[in-house]
């Protein structure tokens, strides 16, 4: 129990610095000068690191899952709107997601993480249990949602909108958290991958 609070606790801090980091950007934000993705910013091309370090390094399997996702979606042709678990087998965490925000989510979620598929997924055999990762994925999505739902309503925040913790907030990119330099969550806010798109601000997965 006691383990479970401190880990709660660190994700919390995570979203603290996220938001305040958020605010510090350059002018006018994502894509503004020194901001992520505008010149001379994280994300940019070419773009360095504080302190001169290395480029941010690229998602290399973006192409790889955008291309599984179209076939999936092509697959599933006519039921994109039909709840997940009647379609999908082995739904557990997104019962009640239609299937293309399910099938958008697990595009979002690999982008978070910067893994593809095969992380923690049996290529065509999606529903299967044989990646320990894939169990790991459904807890960390319970825990955000317990931090999102329980523990951040229990703050006062400055801004009117509190936090939201996700993939993002603490993996930035990378499939263990903590392991490098931060890339801003690909597509920007909204999007499949940043804050408050699917896998990103909120907690989301496939055949979870």
């Amino acid at each position: 129990m006691r383990r479970r609070v401190l880990v709660l606790t660190s994700l919390l801090a995570c979203a603290v610095a996220f938001t305040l980091s958020a605010s510090a950007q350059g002018p006018g934000g994502p894509g503004g000068p020194g901001g992520p993705g505008g010149p001379g910013g994280p994300g940019a091309p070419g773009g360095m690191r504080p302190g001169g370090m290395m480029p941010f390094p690229p998602d290399s399997f973006t192409a790889e899952r955008d291309s599984l996702m179209k076939l999936t979606l092509e697959r599933y042709a006519g039921k994109e709107a039909m709840p997940a678990e009647s379609v999908f087998k082995n739904i557990q965490i997104m019962k009640g997601r239609t299937v293309l925000q399910v099938i958008r989510s697990m595009n979002g979620l690999g982008r978070s993480l910067g893994v593809p598929c095969s992380h923690c997924h049996v290529e065509n055999h999606w529903a299967d249990e044989d990646k320990k990762p894939k169990a790991m994925a459904r807890n960390m999505m319970r825990m955000t949602s317990a931090l999102n739902d329980s523990l951040i309503p229990q703050y006062k925040w400055a801004s009117d909108e509190p936090p939201h913790v996700g993939c993002f907030t603490c993996h930035h990119g990378q499939a263990r958290p903590g392991g490098g330099g931060q890339r801003r969550p690909p597509g920007g806010p909204g999007a499949p991958g940043g804050p408050g798109g699917p896998g990103g601000g909120r907690p989301d997965g496939d055949h979870h």
